[in-house]
């Protein structure tokens, strides 16, 4: 009977223990929860802001930032086409521009993505004063740039029309698309290449508008990006005292207003 009895008394020993031992378990990770959710909401809340302070705008001071206007030249007859990746590019027109990044747009899914990864809208003259940024709203989206103002616009549209644009950026390396990707509204930003017509799949045809007067659907400029350096400010500003030095028109300054009303431009 002893021989019986005893893993017997084992087993019922066991299972006398197995609660307390359970229940000790649970009151040692109890603790440990709280503790472990706020570790978690501390490091999101700490990655968001880490990721808003370092791609927050860019402000400056009221004042023309870029008084130069874009250069373009007529590409000669026969100009030696570019294949990139699989589209064929034609180009049109050589092209330079000294820009205030009004927004940035990155693309993934739609069938140009593959071409263009990045759209840029930039302005110069009165459209790189903060002064006249302050009282519109600039987005983009579906392959525009929009802009937006309540009652007037701080400038007639003619003038943020003619001083603004959206690039479609083909970028001729992946350290210019990384370098695109990663602008933060407000740089300052010297991009040069070509206007060019491309042709591939999924998207056709499609040609670079060649003038800054244009809008809606086709006037933005698909630009192979040759060349492309984040600008100082001080310097811009030098150029713009120099400009105004020998004559150069200063933009327009007018009351603030909120931004309400939307109008597509490029």
């Amino acid at each position: 009977m002893f021989v019986d009895a005893h893993p017997l008394s084992l087993k019922a020993a066991a299972i006398n223990r197995a609660p307390l031992q359970h229940q000790n378990c649970c009151w040692l990770d109890r603790p440990s929860h709280p503790v472990k959710s706020f570790c978690a909401l501390l490091a999101l809340g700490l990655a968001w802001f880490g990721y808003w302070y370092f791609h927050r705008p860019i402000t400056y001071p009221p004042g023309v930032l870029i008084a130069s206007e874009p250069e373009q030249v007529a590409v000669a007859g026969g100009a030696k086409p570019i294949d990139y990746h699989a589209f064929h590019l034609q180009p049109l027109a050589h092209f330079t521009i000294d820009a205030r990044v009004l927004h940035r747009k990155i693309y993934r899914y739609d069938r140009p993505a593959e071409l263009v990864p990045v759209d840029l809208a930039l302005g110069w003259g009165p459209m790189s004063d903060q002064h006249v940024l302050d009282q519109l709203r600039i987005s983009q989206s579906m392959r525009f740039y929009w802009y937006e103002y309540q009652r007037q616009p701080p400038i007639p549209k003619d003038q943020i029309i003619s001083h603004s644009t959206n690039i479609h950026v083909i970028p001729s390396t992946t350290a210019i698309a990384s370098r695109c990707k990663s602008l933060r509204t407000g740089s300052l930003v010297h991009l040069s290449g070509e206007l060019v017509e491309a042709t591939g799949p999924g998207i056709g045809t499609w040609r670079s508008s060649l003038s800054r007067t244009d809008t809606g659907n086709g006037a933005c400029e698909l630009m192979w990006v040759e060349k492309m350096s984040v600008l100082n400010a001080d310097s811009t500003q030098d150029r713009h005292l120099a400009s105004k030095r020998r004559g150069g028109a200063s933009a327009p300054s007018l009351d603030a207003k909120e931004m309400r009303r939307k109008a597509a431009v490029k």
